[in-house]
């Protein structure tokens, strides 16, 4: 029997995950010390909303809780007996950051509490709804003054991929707004109304235009191949169903939609498209300069440096494969590699789930007679993402958006969801 994918979330989750994810784009040139307290309130928000549960979500969902809480603590504090570079103040707020959101992710895979009322349902999804317009009227200001700063810098500098290092750590960044991108994209899916759908995909485009603007082949190539994957399945999903027709339709809506869009962004923000110009020949420029460094051309300081990293860490794996490398100093840019490292074969465990849920989500992603909502699509497609983006950068803390999807896809039941939804 197939299943056709159906919305199990309301709006206001994916509001709380822009605020988590947007925070610094949102405060740039206007508020930046609002930055860090606008993540910690979508974090908060995040958590408030998918504690609001059936409370048999709570029992199924204790072995991944206790879980969740033996590798918090592990980390902290085989960090401290081993005398890891882990345990300052900030490190370990942000590993509980993380651990949190993995929980969230948990909790949002369980059902719900159903409203009493569909009008009540419809009532708070409109509020979550208008609330959009000032969340991307900011977002638009903010872009605004960050392209500012990036013209400027231009002006002053020559280009070059540094222009982003005042806003933060580039990889960070772009990995922050990648993520943004993909939760504007699924609000424009599922968020009624031509004016909403409009203001979601204007966000879309805004933190897409900050993810080129630092210039991170990471997240622009793991964009692309994320979304190449999924507008695959989607190609067979109507394949099946015999609707090339709608297929194409949807093609040439979406074409012209961006047409438009681009077309009305050049005509107010005409000078900000010299800014978009040069930072993508940046990025094709720092493409290039990997590719060269493969076929052994020439020197590319970040592909060669994490590749020595690699090299070294293997070689000496002997001193760290049982109990972690003592005085571990974050990080060797890849995600299995920093497990092992910290936790040496305590970490196995995690690895063998990242792997379990890699391999499984993927057969699932075209297996048609597993059941999929909205919320299925969204989290496998961050887990993608932000698991290819661990393969070469961020370090475990940092990486979010791969623990609240983790956390998510181990929880997901598609029984109780379709029983839930009926």
């Amino acid at each position: 029997m197939r299943y056709r994918a159906s919305s199990s979330s309301a709006i206001w989750p994916y509001i709380a995950l822009v605020l988590c994810f947007s925070s610094a784009a949102l405060t740039f040139g206007i508020a930046p010390g609002l930055r860090v307290p606008l993540l910690f309130l979508g974090f908060s928000f995040l958590t408030l909303l998918n504690f609001k549960k059936q409370s048999q979500s709570y029992e199924k969902n204790l072995h991944l809780f206790a879980g969740a809480f033996f590798y918090l603590f592990f980390f902290i504090a085989y960090g401290f007996f081993r005398e890891q570079n882990t345990t300052d103040f900030f490190n370990v707020i942000f590993t509980g950051i993380a651990a949190g959101f993995f929980i969230n992710g948990v909790m949002w895979a369980s059902p719900r509490k159903s409203f009493s009322q569909n009008e009540i349902k419809y009532f708070f999804n409109k509020i979550g709804s208008y609330l959009l317009l000032p969340l991307v009227l900011i977002l638009l200001l903010s872009t605004n003054e960050y392209s500012n700063y990036l013209k400027y810098s231009i002006n002053l500098m020559g280009g070059g991929r540094e222009l982003s290092l005042d806003t933060g750590n580039p990889v960070g960044v772009a990995y922050a707004n990648g993520i943004a991108s993909i939760v504007f994209l699924f609000i424009t899916l599922n968020v009624k109304g031509l004016i909403f759908k409009g203001a979601s995909f204007l966000g879309m485009l805004l933190s897409l235009f900050i993810v080129i603007s630092t210039a991170s082949r990471g997240a622009s190539l793991f964009l692309i191949l994320t979304s190449l994957l999924y507008f695959i399945v989607y190609i067979r999903m109507l394949q099946r169903e015999n609707n090339l027709q709608k297929v194409a339709k949807r093609i040439f809506i979406g074409g012209v939609a961006i047409l438009v869009f681009f077309s009305i962004y050049f005509f107010l923000q005409r000078e900000n498209f010299l800014v978009l110009f040069d930072r993508v020949s940046v990025l094709f420029s720092r493409f290039s300069d990997a590719f060269n460094y493969l076929e052994g051309l020439n020197d590319d300081r970040s592909t060669g440096g994490r590749f020595e990293v690699y090299k070294y860490h293997l070689n000496y794996f002997s001193e760290w494969i049982i109990f972690g490398e003592k005085n571990y100093t974050p990080y060797p840019h890849n995600l299995f590699l920093e497990i092992i490292m910290r936790l040496g074969l305590i970490g196995l465990p995690l690895v063998f789930v990242f792997i379990y849920i890699n391999l499984k989500t993927f057969l699932n992603l075209f297996n048609k007679s597993f059941y999929k909502t909205v919320d299925w699509y969204f989290f496998s497609f961050l887990f993608f993402f932000s698991f290819l983006q661990s393969m070469t950068s961020l370090s475990l803390e940092i990486n979010r958006g791969i623990w609240i999807s983790l956390g998510f896809l181990l929880a997901y039941n598609p029984l109780r969801h379709r029983q839930n939804l009926r």
